[in-house]
């Protein structure tokens, strides 16, 4: 069984890696983007940052970085895990896995932990980056990061595969969907435009897209903010988890 198990792991890496587009946007155009933001912000190396107790300065990069690192998941999670979920499904690949000695659980835990690991890499390139270039560094504990990296990108990657890869039928709808949900989600959460600087009526509309509350548990994390700050982010993040997958029990079709 595990034998199985670890093969298809292997076989998804396989797959992934010949797709050389989702390899673009998850390992090369996040470095490139921070790069370009960077330059952007090249004069003002301090940005205040408004939290649960008032207001923090801090170095650009600090601020950038963890944004970035949202913008890796995003992209695994609305780019390519809808995208592979209704291929998979349009082209009855599914339908073979589930002929071989390999619960469906097994098939469904072994696509998860592939993206999981494919978008590590990622943030951990991108990281590199950030320390070696910018001289990044991390203010609040590294393990409580790394937990509220896992947490984000399982509630998002719910809302992707849970809800879109179960109830969207073909590859071309998932890309259509995708980039609809994906720029807008990056623009009003505050990832690529802080939400100061949106105009004050589209400020709400942030409050109810998943990625604003991930950016701030990420962020609080990484500038070594009180956990506690962070009940509403957790609680929703907590509830997107739930209901993708709640939908993907109920809805998920192999074929």
């Amino acid at each position: 069984m595990f034998k199985g198990f670890f093969k298809l792991i292997e076989y998804e890496f396989k797959l992934f890696l010949r797709e050389p587009i989702a390899a673009f946007f998850t390992f090369i155009f996040p470095v490139f983007f921070m790069f370009l933001t960077m330059e952007v912000f090249v004069g003002n190396p301090v940005v205040e940052v408004p939290t649960a107790t008032g207001v923090m300065e801090i170095r650009i990069i600090n601020y950038v970085l963890p944004n970035m690192m949202l913008m890796v998941i995003a992209t695994t999670a609305f780019m390519s895990l809808p995208i592979t979920a209704t291929e998979y499904r349009q082209t009855k690949y599914f339908k073979r896995l589930r002929a071989n000695p390999v619960s469906s659980s097994s098939i469904l835990a072994a696509i998860g932990i592939v993206f999981f690991i494919i978008t590590s890499c990622g943030v951990a390139l991108l990281s590199i980056a950030a320390f070696a270039v910018y001289g990044a560094s991390i203010a609040g504990s590294l393990l409580m990061f790394i937990l509220s990296f896992l947490f984000s990108y399982l509630a998002i990657a719910s809302i992707s595969f849970g809800i879109m890869g179960s109830l969207l039928r073909t590859s071309r709808t998932a890309v259509a969907v995708g980039q609809i949900v994906y720029f807008p989600a990056m623009f009003f959460s505050g990832v690529f435009v802080p939400l100061e600087q949106l105009p004050e009526w589209l400020r709400p509309v942030s409050e109810f897209i998943p990625i604003t509350h991930a950016a701030r548990l990420m962020q609080g994390m990484w500038q070594g903010e009180p956990f506690s700050d962070f009940v509403t982010e957790i609680a929703v993040l907590t509830g997107v988890l739930l209901l993708g997958i709640l939908v993907a029990v109920k809805k998920f079709r192999w074929e």
